[in-house]
């Protein structure tokens, strides 16, 4: 399947005059899928929509069928068409969490002077990887983008640190601690999952990206999307965008998948959110 171009226009007085008229190619969930060889119908997309960034908002990988090399591949050539913000999913948590586990277990069996495995490829270096192509790998931090004399913030939060009992919902180190040390500024969250948006809207976010729900899986007509993780039946958020306040949060449907189950009525879709001035 090749993905959709679904565009979103959202419009605030907040946004800087230098930047109406801003794009965002918004990614989330790819789960090591490749559209065409080395991703080429996803690449072309992206190139067609000509973004002034691109936002990945998590689930990169999958932790289950984990391909480092597809990855990083795809997030070289993303680079090259405009400069890529990054944040983890829950997919990337878990291989983070796994690697570090495997770490000190093998520094405890050394200090017995038993030999014990090391990660296969510890999740570090796959970070590392990505700073080396130019990658901003937001780990609950911001960055200012500038035009002209005038900015705007993008804040990444990383998901929530696992492991959490069952049931329990995560939530994020407060966002409101970093969208609060520059307020007057138009400022967007990149963050993994729509099933907090209480919290971003708290904040006052102006825009918030995220990912996760998968559309629902299943569409069903009139309804929406059937099942989302963190959500359970008939989500709330599932796809577009919801306003809350000022704050707007935009849900991707994304492009990969989350279980054996097939997408059904929900195409991978590749969101591209066009800033104006109101």
């Amino acid at each position: 399947m090749k993905p959709m171009t679904h565009a979103i226009d959202i419009a605030s007085a907040r946004v800087p005059a230098a930047f109406d008229g801003f794009r965002i190619a918004h990614i989330s969930d790819l789960h090591n899928t490749s559209f065409g060889t080395r991703n080429e119908h996803l690449l072309h997309a992206i190139r067609a929509a000509r973004p002034d960034i691109v936002a990945i908002t998590g689930d990169l990988v999958d932790s289950r069928h984990t391909d480092y090399d597809v990855a990083l591949a795809f997030m070289a050539a993303a680079e090259r068409i405009a400069p890529v913000c990054y944040v983890m999913g829950n997919h990337e948590t878990r291989l983070a969490c796994r690697a570090r586990e495997a770490r000190a277990v093998a520094a405890y069996a050394r200090e017995r002077g038993v030999t014990a495995p090391e990660p296969d490829f510890d999740f570090r270096n796959f970070e590392r990887a990505l700073d080396a192509i130019g990658i901003h790998v937001l780990h609950d931090r911001a960055i200012r983008l500038r035009r002209d004399d005038a900015h705007l913030r993008v804040v990444g939060l990383d998901d929530p640190r696992c492991p959490r009992p069952r049931g329990v919902l995560p939530r994020h180190p407060d966002p409101s601690r970093l969208v609060a040390q520059d307020p007057e500024t138009y400022t967007i969250i990149l963050a993994h999952r729509p099933e907090l948006f209480s919290s971003y809207a708290q904040a006052e976010a102006d825009l918030v990206l995220v990912g996760h729900a998968h559309g629902g899986q299943i569409r069903l007509p009139f309804i929406g999307g059937l099942y989302a993780p963190g959500q359970g039946i008939l989500p709330r958020y599932d796809a577009g965008p919801y306003r809350s306040g000022r704050t707007v949060m935009v849900v991707s449907r994304g492009l990969g998948n989350m279980a054996p189950i097939p997408r059904i009525n929900n195409d991978p879709e590749l969101v591209v959110v066009r800033l104006h001035r109101a």
